[in-house]
């Protein structure tokens, strides 16, 4: 990492500075938005909504120890961002102090102090997060540094390096010559250790900017990648040359999680130490001790622990009353993790029909069994409701276990409860769907259960009985009827049409293909509904005589106010066009 003196190009202007910071944290978040705050608190506000919430940095150009009015600047700057975001209901999902200046353990702990009990992690980004950002963007630092030279700069020195002679062939491909440079710098990396090789390389992934964990099969014991831009990584792992080289040379990962008591990412870090259960994002204090990527300094860090792929045997769900199997469901979407400090054991997996998160637990000699509603997303709905119906027949006296293919069980339960919301929602959903298939041509599958709303659950019942054969009632309090642009028409409706319709000789039907909104899925019913008003009836006073072609006439209920909808009765498939499809 290139190290730069900021307190010398804050002589420029701290507000330069600070820009330059806030230049390069948009070039690592093209999506994040600069903001000058209003307020005399100074510094730079750089926003990134995350989907989830804003991740917020707040810039300040101090380069050396803070005074006290500039320690009062940092907590002014707080306090807008609180008021601004946290105070007026914003979801916040990492808040960031960033200075050129690292601070003394003393002014960290004024900060903690300042910024704890918040429902968000917190961190003051130093002189080292901003000169990784600035590696990451060398031009435009040459840009800040060099000023109008920079350009000429770094084509003076591309121009060398490619005009660097090359022992070799002169029939070699560009592809050969940089190749050649490579294998150089390959001996040179080899040289770093007597214990390790350095195995480097250039990864391209697909989707997000996950980084691309180890393959089955590698040899490395310690990992590094760097994100290098449009998907691409650099991976670099040390691989041992001796059985030996991890006793003689070890290499650990030295952390200090910087979390606040009682907060998610302190009760994260408990679940990892206890059961092994990964986590993202949690700030730490990191180091490299040992091999040749040892570091001299902890450096303020971002840890995620992640789950490495694995073949586990298959384990199976299963209830018995006594002898009798009741129950028995393949466990998919397997997880076995260990504590890294108590050596105790959880067993995570999902039954086949998705219906049941089974979370076991397995202490010493104790163990426990916690169930949640998985996510049924994609499932057919008559699977669903075969589990649950097995399911259902869980009583106390039942023996919950979770079992290898032989039979023997890794842990055993008894005196379970099934989760409620399984019958609440599961099942009404699973059979609502079952019954509507009937009535549309498009494959319905189960939803997001806990993302639908009890309004869109309660829609769905409303939908399988008017299916079922019966109405619908509703009221309604006012309408109104578009009356045509044609004369002609226009005097068909007032002198025929709405005379029958308000004395009640003839109705109005509305015929529709329903839409059901389930969460975050949306299907078209191919059977059309029905609605019709029983009566209606004219505003007092209203001169229906005036109504000129293309006009509007109000409308409200007669002597009786209800809406009934009722399915169109001996439908089939294709015996009503509607509009859109002519």
């Amino acid at each position: 990492m290139v190290g730069y003196d900021w307190a010398l190009l804050a002589d420029r202007g701290g507000e330069a500075v600070e820009g330059l910071i806030a230049t390069l944290l948009n070039r690592r978040y093209p999506a994040a938005r600069q903001v000058n705050p209003s307020q005399g608190d100074g510094g730079i506000d750089v926003i990134l909504d995350k989907g989830d919430g804003i991740e917020v940095w707040q810039i300040k150009k101090f380069t050396t120890p803070l005074s006290s009015s500039q320690w009062t600047q940092v907590k002014n700057s707080w306090s807008r961002f609180t008021a601004e975001h946290v105070d007026k209901g914003a979801q916040v999902s990492r808040y960031h102090l960033v200075t050129p200046w690292t601070p003394t353990e003393e002014r960290y702990e004024d900060f903690r102090r300042l910024t704890g009990g918040r429902p968000f992690p917190t961190q003051w980004d130093g002189e080292a997060s901003i000169n990784g950002l600035a590696d990451e963007f060398p031009q435009t630092m040459d840009r800040f540094v060099y000023g109008p030279g920079a350009i000429e700069r770094n084509v003076q020195a591309k121009a060398f390096l490619a005009a660097s002679p090359i022992e070799k062939s002169d029939t070699l491909t560009m592809s050969s010559a940089i190749s050649v440079r490579q294998d150089a710098l390959d001996e040179l990396r080899d040289g770093l250790s007597d214990h390790y090789y350095i195995d480097q390389g250039t990864q391209t992934v697909t989707g997000d900017i996950a980084p691309p964990l180890p393959a089955p099969g590698n040899r490395g014991v310690f990992h590094r990648m760097t994100y290098l831009g449009d998907s691409r990584w650099r991976t670099e792992s040390l691989v041992p040359r001796t059985e030996h080289a991890t006793v003689a040379d070890p290499v650990f990962l030295q952390m200090q999680f910087e979390v606040a008591p009682e907060s998610p990412e302190a009760q994260a870090v408990t679940d990892w130490h206890q059961w092994g259960i990964p986590f993202d994002g949690i700030p730490a204090k990191t180091r490299v001790a040992g091999g040749p990527f040892a570091e001299a300094e902890a450096k303020t860090s971002q840890l995620s622990v992640s789950l490495v792929e694995r073949e586990l045997p298959e384990l199976f769900f299963t209830i018995r009353d006594g002898d009798k199997l009741v129950f028995r469901s393949r466990l998919t979407k397997v997880a076995r993790t260990r504590g890294i400090q108590t050596g105790w054991f959880r067993i995570y997996g999902v039954t086949e029909a998705h219906t049941l998160a089974v979370d076991l637990r397995i202490k010493e000699d104790e163990s426990s069994v916690t169930f949640a509603v998985a996510d049924v997303s994609g499932v057919d709905p008559a699977a669903v409701l075969a589990e649950l119906d097995a399911l259902e027949m869980l009583a106390p006296r039942h023996r919950v276990s979770v079992e290898l293919p032989s039979g023997a069980a890794v842990a055993g339960l008894t005196d379970v409860r099934i989760p409620g919301a399984l019958e609440a929602y599961v099942r009404r959903v699973a059979a609502g769907l079952l019954a509507l298939q009937s009535h549309t041509s498009e494959q319905l599958v189960m939803p997001d259960v806990l993302g639908a709303s009890a309004e869109e659950i309660d829609r769905l019942d409303s939908l399988v009985s008017i299916y079922a054969g019966q109405t619908s009632e509703s009221t309604w309090s006012s309408g109104e009827w578009a009356v045509p642009e044609d004369p002609d028409d226009a005097a068909q409706l007032l002198n025929e049409m709405l005379p029958a319709l308000l004395a009640g000789k003839s109705n109005l039907y509305a015929v529709e293909r329903p839409t059901l909104t389930l969460g975050d899925m949306k299907v078209v019913i191919d059977h059309p509904l029905a609605t019709a008003r029983r009566s209606y009836r004219l505003p007092d006073g209203f001169d229906l005589g005036s109504v000129k072609p293309g006009g509007i006439i109000p409308l409200l209920p007669g002597d009786d106010a209800r809406i009934t909808t009722a399915a169109v009765a001996e439908w089939t498939p294709g015996s009503i066009t509607f509009p859109s499809e002519r």
